[in-house]
């Protein structure tokens, strides 16, 4: 006869048998289970007995049991309020409408305490809660069953899963109940507490909205916008570049998709509370009515932060007007509280203003981020903020603070850890050259190759690395030894690297070395070289200064071969690309190669008149360019000296006497610059060596590095 399970239980709990109890498994299951549903009968005997029986499977017999949902119910109360939304929060004797309203409640309830701390529950559903004390609980529920929705996948889920389903256990095509359940609906302003981490619930309309109110309101560049398409650059700790999406940037995925669809998202902009305008740079912005509050500051400063982060992808891939985007994100600065957790991410896009645009910008910008510096950041953060503020020394022409502010910084700074780190470390020795260069000091050569970069080279470094080869070719350049700086640049682009050389980079390269080739008279070798490069610039490059740089060395190629009519639609394609304001020294000084440019053209031609008129425009010029400090400087002599050839050409002595001497008297102080091409070592030459013919005066100019003075003839 065989024994009985309660027999047998008693039994092997004082004599254990391991083997003789895993065959009581499937009787055991079946003994639980009967036990278990006799207890769920009778309250009485389930207070009685002391102990609960709980499946260990229980949750996964609750996620089985969905496969064959009765979802009869939910669809009537949905078939019955479809047209009627409003008579929803009324009220009903259906469980199902009932259970449901509740789950939507709690939700709400959550909602709106997110919406401000103090929201008050709408009066449809403070009838509802009569006698309700507390909502705490309720609003708890209301979290665990968004969380439940995202898990499986939308929101829309909430309404679908079963009643019974407690919310310790996703709202789409119904949200029509959620919007009708007050009659105090939120401001948009207070859902900017809701579109960090609750976007879902936002319509597409009104993501767009607040999206703009993040970004301050006011003045809005529509570039900033469609700049979503484009991937933010950044670069690793390993010196390479990453590419971050929008989507990487915490940015609602909804806003993703309406700001990267043209169509829609201009048609959810044709909104009253959307205006747009035009600046006076051409610049096309929007204006959104009613602007923010204060109040409103703090809560919006992480979306607004990261919301700016797209305008910066296409600064990095084309010369788009800064001054527009700088606008908007230095108001944000100013307006939003920094996050500790946002601080590096701010701190980078504001570094990326440091070393573009205007004098002005780069001032503010470089301060704001020496304001957001903390000791425990990052090396290259502290090495960059340091080396922007000894570049802006130098444009001031302080050039021993401009040192010091370096020295100080590799003394008592943090160590080098990574590649970046050791490529900005390169950034600084070259700012460091820049100044002896600038004080003619004699050991650069010396000093140039002191950094060095690591092998295999990475991306960065590669950049750093043609910086360097740059500023070595512009030292030997400034003291007149061509060849040295030719062989510079060439070193440079016959680097044996794993990588490409970045176009941008290339083209930097080729106009400079271009330079030197007609320095020493090689034009035809400057044409093939420009040429080519020219060849593969493609429409977002050419707002670039490295483009300029090669249409300018063509010019200069061009006249060097006699062929002034390809040199002067070339000099005048230029003009298309001359950003509106010239603060920037390079911008500066390119802009007088322009200038000199076209009017030897006219000298050459000769249309003697034509040539006089473009001598005195670029003395006004270069009168006002006060970057280069040059009111009294050695491009002036040069124009004056011009001037005094072309005058003298039409027999106008007088003119001519006044224009030499006053070039000549410049130079008694001022020492001979190479920056522009030729110029001084081909064209002064041949001008003084003229007017030596015609008039009997001689010449003499002081050289840098040392050299004797040259005297002509």
């Amino acid at each position: 006869m065989q024994e009985c399970v309660c027999s047998t239980v008693g039994r092997l709990s004082n004599y254990f048998d391991e083997t003789r109890t895993a065959e009581l498994v499937s009787a055991l299951n079946k003994h639980l289970e009967q036990l278990r549903t006799l207890l769920a009968q009778s309250k009485s005997l389930s207070r009685d007995v002391q102990y609960q029986i709980i499946p260990n499977n229980l949750r996964t017999s609750k996620v089985l049991s969905i496969q064959s949902i009765d979802f009869s119910p939910i669809n009537r109360v949905h078939e019955r309020f479809a047209g009627d939304p409003d008579s929803f929060w009324e009220h009903s004797e259906d469980p199902a409408h009932v259970e449901l309203r509740r789950r939507l409640i709690c939700v709400i309830l959550f909602l709106r305490s997110k919406l401000e701390s103090t929201a008050a529950v709408p009066p449809r559903i403070a009838r509802l809660l009569q006698g309700q004390k507390s909502y705490t609980e309720l609003k708890n529920a209301g979290r665990k069953y968004i969380t439940i929705g995202r898990k499986l996948g939308g929101i829309g889920c909430l309404f679908w899963l079963p009643l019974d389903v407690p919310p310790s256990t996703e709202f789409c095509r119904h949200r029509s109940y959620m919007s009708n359940s007050a009659t105090d609906p939120p401001t948009l302003c207070s859902c900017l507490n809701l579109s960090v981490s609750y976007n879902e619930f936002l319509s597409g309309e009104n993501q767009l909205l607040l999206f703009l109110y993040a970004l301050g309101g006011t003045d809005i560049p529509d570039l900033l916008l469609s700049s979503v398409e484009f991937p933010q650059r950044r670069w690793t700790a390993d010196g390479e570049i990453e590419e971050i999406t929008a989507s990487g940037l915490n940015v609602p995925p909804e806003l993703v998709n309406i700001l990267s669809d043209r169509g829609r998202s201009n048609d959810l902009m044709d909104n009253p509370n959307v205006t747009h305008q035009l600046l006076d740079d051409g610049t096309v912005t929007c204006f959104v009515f009613p602007m923010l509050t204060s109040s409103d500051n703090n809560s919006s400063g992480g979306y607004g932060t990261q919301a700016h982060m797209l305008g910066l992808p296409p600064m990095l891939r084309r010369q788009y007007k800064l001054k527009s985007m700088w606008q908007v994100f230095e108001k944000m600065i100013g307006r939003y509280t920094v996050s500790p957790l946002l601080r590096s991410q701010v701190l980078e896009a504001i570094l990326f203003f440091c070393e573009r645009d205007s004098v002005m910008i780069r001032r503010v910008a470089v301060e704001q981020a020496r304001s957001l510096l903390k000791k425990s950041m990052p090396y290259y953060l502290h090495a960059s903020v340091v080396l922007f503020q000894s570049i802006l020394y130098r444009i001031d022409g302080d050039l021993a603070k401009a040192e010091a502010r370096i020295r100080d910084f590799m003394w008592r700074g943090p160590s080098v850890a990574t590649r970046r780190d050791h490529a900005l470390l390169g950034r600084l020795h070259i700012s460091l050259i820049e100044n002896k260069i600038k004080c003619y000091d004699s050991d650069v050569p010396s000093f140039i190759y002191k950094w060095e970069p690591k092998q295999p080279l990475s991306t960065l470094e590669i950049e750093v690395t043609s910086r360097l080869q740059t500023a070595a070719s512009r030292f030997f350049q400034s003291v007149g030894d061509f060849g040295a700086a030719r062989i510079s640049l060439e070193q440079f682009l016959s680097l044996n690297t794993t990588k490409p050389i970045r176009s941008g980079t290339r083209h930097i390269i080729a106009g400079r070395l271009a330079d030197m080739h007609c320095e020493m008279k090689e034009y035809s070798q400057a044409m093939h070289l420009v040429q080519a490069e020219l060849n593969s610039v493609d429409d977002s490059e050419r707002q670039r200064r490295s483009f300029r740089r090669l249409l300018l060395a063509s010019a200069e190629a061009n006249i060097g071969l006699n062929r002034l009519d390809v040199a002067e639609a070339l000099l005048e394609e230029l003009y298309s690309t001359v950003p509106p304001k010239l603060d920037d020294l390079h911008d500066q000084q390119l802009h007088m190669r322009h200038l000199l440019a076209e009017a030897r053209v006219a000298h050459m031609r000769p249309d003697t008149e034509e040539a006089i008129s473009r001598w005195k425009f670029a003395l006004q010029e270069v009168e006002r360019m006060h970057t280069l400090k040059s009111r009294r400087g050695f491009i002036a002599a040069i124009i004056y000296l011009s001037m005094a050839h072309a005058q003298l050409s039409i027999g106008d002595r007088d003119s001519g006497r006044h224009s030499w001497a006053m070039g000549v008297e410049i130079l008694r102080s001022e020492i001979c610059e190479f920056w522009i091409p030729v110029v001084p070592t081909i064209w002064l030459p041949w001008v003084v060596m003229e007017i030596h013919v015609l008039q009997g005066w001689s010449f003499r100019m002081a050289l840098p590095g040392g050299k004797p003075d040259i005297t002509y003839p």
